[in-house]
């Protein structure tokens, strides 16, 4: 009886306990929120400081037209390659970016083993967000004319791929 009491308790511990990991996997950067199309100039730099460089063009040019953005793998593209932009401007971040894979994968242990996955997911991912909030992160932003992003790319730290959105 003693033993049904403790695996009973064991294991309603364990589902009551479970998303604490989920939760700080969370944690960071959303980049879609910080470079929405709805973002400014102002907005950006307010989320990730100041620019660290900027260039204006001459004239306003297609996002087709910009090398860095045409020479990305074609998944990597924005889906707006006929955006103007007026210029971009460098920023250098350091702390923690949103990584939707890692907050799903954190997700699917601690729910596919009901819970019990909770006791592996939490240290790791706390070890995690410990090594990555000191990370630098490089990003160059394009902006309309009208001062609006439409494209950005980061070049995260070492060991990491470019990623282009618009």
């Amino acid at each position: 009886m003693r033993t049904h009491i403790a695996i009973l308790t064991f294991s309603t511990l364990l589902l009551l306990n479970g998303g604490c990991s989920t939760v700080i996997m969370s944690q960071g950067k959303h980049l879609d929120e910080v470079f929405a199309p709805t973002a400014t100039r102002l907005s950006v730099q307010q989320e990730i400081g100041a620019p660290v460089s900027s260039q204006t063009y001459d004239k306003p040019t297609t996002l087709s037209e910009i090398p860095d953005i045409s020479s990305l793998p074609r998944s990597q593209h924005p889906t707006g390659l006929t955006a103007l932009a007026g210029g971009y401007e460098d920023y250098r971040y350091k702390g923690l970016v949103y990584d939707l894979g890692a907050h799903q994968a954190d997700g699917m242990v601690v729910g596919m083993t009901f819970g019990l996955g909770e006791l592996w997911a939490f240290p790791e991912s706390l070890r995690y967000t410990a090594a990555e909030k000191n990370k630098e992160h490089f990003f160059r932003v394009w902006y309309s004319p009208s001062g609006r992003c439409v494209a950005y790319l980061w070049r995260p730290a070492e060991g990491q791929t470019k990623a282009a959105k618009p």
